[in-house]
């Protein structure tokens, strides 16, 4: 398992059904180039699909990490707080490490 980058990260977590965070591409072939001056839909596709398992990244889907840890919670212990998760996570978050 990887950790979201900065940029993909800010994606998923600005989307919203009413403000969509996808980006898309167009692509303008000249048929000038190609095999029999000719372009098919069908080609450009199979030309993706030969290219795409070089880039693993185009392999790779989001996952939800378990019980929620990946979320950054503050919790204050109180006094005498017998909570170790509490505590671990007052730690965690009120020092440098």
């Amino acid at each position: 398992m990887k950790q979201l980058g900065i940029v993909d990260s800010a994606f998923t977590n600005l989307e919203h059904p009413n403000a969509p965070q996808q980006v898309g591409g167009l692509g303008i072939y000249d048929p000038s180039t190609a095999p029999g001056q000719f372009v098919r839909f069908k080609d450009v596709l199979e030309s993706f699909e030969q290219r795409l398992n070089r880039i693993p990244l185009f392999r790779t889907r989001l996952v939800d990490v378990p019980m929620g840890l990946d979320r950054q919670k503050q919790h204050f212990p109180s006094r005498g707080c017998t909570n170790f998760f509490n505590y671990l996570n007052y730690y965690l978050y009120n020092n440098k490490l």
